[in-house]
Formats: C-alpha cells, structure tokens, sequence
C-alpha cells in the first residue's frame, strides 16, 4: 500500500522530534547514531535535516543530509518500521533531492552497508550508481560500504 505523500508533512527537525527521531534509528540500526549526533547535525550550518510527520504531528521518518560546496551528502535516512514500503521514504527523498539542487549541488553522495540491499535497491530506483567500496568503513557489525552517487542538475545547470 502507498501512501499519499501529500498527507505528510516535510518540515525541519527539531529538539522536541529527537525522542522520535532516536528511536526511530534504534529500531532501523545495528550501530545507531547517539542523540549528540543528531543535536550536532541541528546546529551545523552545513547540514539540513527534515523529519516527515503523518497528519496527527507522529515522526514517521527523518534524515540528514550535508550540504557543502556543490556536493550533497546523504548521512543518514530512516523511516519507522510500521511506515515502510508505504512511500514515506521515496517522499523524504525526491525532498532531499530537491533541497539538493535549489542549493546547487552538483552531485549527492551516500555510504550503505554492501550487506543492505533492501536499500542498495531503493537508493538504485532513486538514480544512484555503487561508485566504489570503503573496505570496513561500519563498526557494529564491521562491514564495507558502498559508496553511491547520483549527478545532480543544480541551480545553475543548463539542464
């Protein structure tokens, strides 16, 4: 079942979602970011971090995305497990996507554990491509990560 997107509402993360937001990464994560991390991320002028809420104002999914230069860097992405495979996180992501290239990014990047295909598959549908490998980049369980790419036309693009 999908979910229409236009009954959720996109809007910056702030200090009252981290409960949410933590639990959220608990239950999506074998080595969850720490609260610090996500309170980092809020005061960091190079990182934009939406959470996506269902009508009645509940957390349904988040994520954070560093924005530096021309490049996008998608550092984490999550949607609570009763919400998946609903449409939430391709949502959360077109956003991104467009956050991206109003800001001029040329290109975003992300890191994804090689045993994670579920999401090797989203992020595929998504236009990204596997540019290379991080040997042990994940501590818990220590696994490689794919690194992917998907070009960007940023603002000042001819197309």
């Amino acid at each position: 079942m999908t979910v229409v997107a236009a009954q959720f509402n996109i809007r910056d993360m702030t200090d009252r979602d981290l409960d949410a937001v933590c639990r959220i990464e608990t239950e999506s994560f074998s080595d969850p970011w720490h609260r610090g991390a996500f309170e980092e991320d809020l005061r960091s002028r190079h990182t934009y971090c939406p959470v996506i809420a269902e009508p009645t104002g509940s957390i349904v999914g988040y994520a954070c995305l560093m924005l530096f230069a021309e490049e996008a860097h998608l550092t984490n992405i999550a949607v609570d497990p009763a919400w998946r495979h609903k449409g939430i996180g391709i949502s959360l992501m077109e956003h991104l996507l467009s956050k991206a290239e109003k800001d001029g990014c040329r290109a975003m990047f992300l890191d994804v554990r090689s045993s994670n295909s579920g999401a090797q598959r989203f992020y595929l549908k998504q236009g990204f491509t596997e540019l290379y490998w991080r040997k042990m980049y994940y501590r818990n369980p220590p696994e490689d990560a794919i690194v992917m790419v998907r070009p960007l036309a940023g603002k000042d693009s001819d197309g």
